[in-house]
């Protein structure tokens, strides 16, 4: 459940079945994916162009599910994973129980997973190969929901079984 625009509403979730085996304690993460439509009207880049096609950097444009996590880890860790798993999505098959696995809790609340979703967007825009000088974009929010993907930990770090 979550509390949004003034309604309890409930949150659709899915719970990500662990693929990977190791011998470490298992756990879920909380991922918001936030779906979007994402329209870059117009562009100016200074140099770099020519890199972004041999590095073959991935724009984040058009239907794209943004990955945001939500729980209350450093921004440092989760930086990675959100990119990761929103330029190459994780085939995820879905689990009916958590299997008695705990789970993190969800820290970040809708709306601020929304800002996170769209300061991904324009970070990746600015951080690949050439110097943005000007972006004109439309960032259209779809729909979200709540992903738990599971992970592994071993002392402070954590493993993404997926």
């Amino acid at each position: 459940m979550e509390f949004l625009e003034g309604d309890v509403k409930k949150v659709d979730s899915t719970i990500a079945k662990f693929k990977k085996n190791a011998n470490y304690e298992r756990l879920y993460m909380p991922f918001w994916v936030i779906n979007t439509d994402i329209k870059v009207n117009k562009e100016k880049i200074l140099g770099g162009k020519v890199m972004r096609f041999l590095k073959q950097e991935k724009k984040m444009a058009g239907n794209q599910n943004l990955y945001v996590c939500a729980a209350d880890i450093s921004a440092d860790t989760v930086k990675e994973w959100n990119v990761e798993y929103t330029l190459r999505p994780p085939a995820i098959e879905a689990d009916t129980d958590f299997h008695g696995v705990p789970r993190i809790p969800a820290w970040m609340e809708n709306p601020d997973a929304r800002k996170h979703a769209e300061f991904m967007f324009l970070r990746h825009e600015t951080e690949i190969s050439g110097t943005l000088q000007e972006i004109d974009y439309e960032f259209t929010i779809n729909s979200h929901k709540l992903v738990y993907m599971p992970f592994y930990k071993n002392g402070n770090k954590y493993i993404p079984a997926i």
